[in-house]
């Protein structure tokens, strides 16, 4: 599962800084009880989480 998720990780967009006004933070919980968090900008879509 963490290969997986690592490889889907670098295909993703770049992460926008911390204090770009137009980001937004993503955290999700795994079902291991983990969580995942990044930061997408507004206008990304969350269709690139799932085509990952």
């Amino acid at each position: 599962m963490e290969a997986q998720l690592a490889a889907k990780e670098v295909s993703l967009p770049p992460e926008p800084s911390s204090d770009d006004e137009n980001a937004v933070n993503l955290l999700v919980k795994m079902p291991d009880g983990s969580r995942r968090g990044r930061r997408f900008l507004r206008s990304d879509k969350l269709q690139i989480l799932v085509d990952r």
